[in-house]
């Protein structure tokens, strides 16, 4: 598995960071700030990144059942699902489609699973920009963006059930002359197209709401986590800096969003007034209990999986 090596640099390099981060802002500040946390603390925190696994799931078999017809046992389709994560620490997260591959054992065709990637991680993104608009609303010179929020999200869910939309896309790539352009634009336009079947008004408010429920969860652990650290319950404004920082993380295509996230993350805190070592500790458990979390369940799964294929393939030959 050649994508396990990039997967353990991935971890190294991460731990070595963290680790600076910790020594820069101070052991024993850091150190209080785990103590106020607690152990009973981590453990809501990694039930509330269950949850949100879980829904996202509970969706993502919904939307592959109601749009595809296939029926994927619920045990091994969350297997199938839970993958994917193994490979979340890649750009913009697309190591996920690898929830294709085992997908096709099932009568599920990648084409199909792709499409319905596609259209899960948009609806995610406009998810997280919802939540994370609450906090935008606070800072005065970034609300603008938070209009701009809701602008995208109007706008995304009338060009997805426009065919014109579609059909105009699907002609700038026809007449496009740039090489580079054209490819981009007939690639843009071939994914959309897959996808729309995913993204009836049905599925897209069912799977926004499944989708804010499901964000808004790990949002709730970050909100505790800041209330245990700073004694401030800043409910919408601490959730809305959760979202922000997955957003960036995601657009700075960095693996798992490596040091975007973190740094908008801890900046955003200590802009409210958290001491930066506390803002070092809510940022860390944070990343640990909700990306890391969720490689380290992939990859179990995955290795499980991995030696199920290995043995069919020696029993048939």
């Amino acid at each position: 598995m050649p994508y396990l090596n990039k997967i353990i640099t991935v971890t190294l390099i991460s731990i070595l960071a963290y680790a600076a981060w910790v020594v820069f802002s101070g052991y024993d500040e850091v150190s209080a700030g785990l103590q106020r946390v607690s152990v009973q603390g981590f453990a809501v925190l990694v039930l509330l990144s269950l949850f949100n696994y879980g829904v996202r799931f509970l969706r993502w078999h919904w939307m592959i059942a109601r749009v595809t017809g296939v029926s994927v046992p619920l045990k091994a389709h969350m297997e199938c699902y839970v993958s994917g994560f193994a490979l979340t620490a890649t750009p913009g997260k697309v190591g996920e489609a690898l929830r294709s591959v085992y997908l096709k054992e099932y009568g599920v065709k990648a084409s199909d699973s792709l499409a319905a990637l596609f259209a899960e991680r948009l609806i995610d993104l406009i998810s997280v920009l919802i939540i994370g608009s609450f906090a935008l609303f606070y800072f005065e010179q970034f609300q603008w963006a938070a209009y701009l929020v809701i602008a995208v999200v109007v706008v995304s869910g009338l060009c997805l059930r426009s065919r014109l939309f579609l059909q105009m896309l699907e002609s700038l790539a026809t007449n496009a002359r740039h090489p580079t352009v054209k490819k981009v634009l007939s690639g843009l336009s071939r994914t959309l197209q897959a996808a729309a079947k995913f993204m009836g008004w049905r599925i897209w408010l069912v799977g926004l709401v499944m989708g804010v429920v499901s964000w808004g969860a790990e949002a709730w652990g970050f909100v505790l986590l800041v209330k245990w650290l700073t004694g401030n319950e800043w409910i919408l404004l601490a959730a809305g800096i959760y979202s922000l920082s997955m957003i960036v993380g995601a657009l700075s295509f960095m693996p798992g969003g490596l040091g975007g996230a973190e740094a908008v993350m801890a900046s955003m805190l200590v802009m409210l007034g958290v001491s930066f070592s506390d803002a070092t500790v809510a940022t860390i458990i944070c990343r640990v209990v909700t990306l890391w979390l969720a490689i380290f369940i992939g990859l179990a799964v995955m290795a499980k999986l991995q030696m199920r294929y290995k043995a069919t393939f020696r029993v048939e030959e």
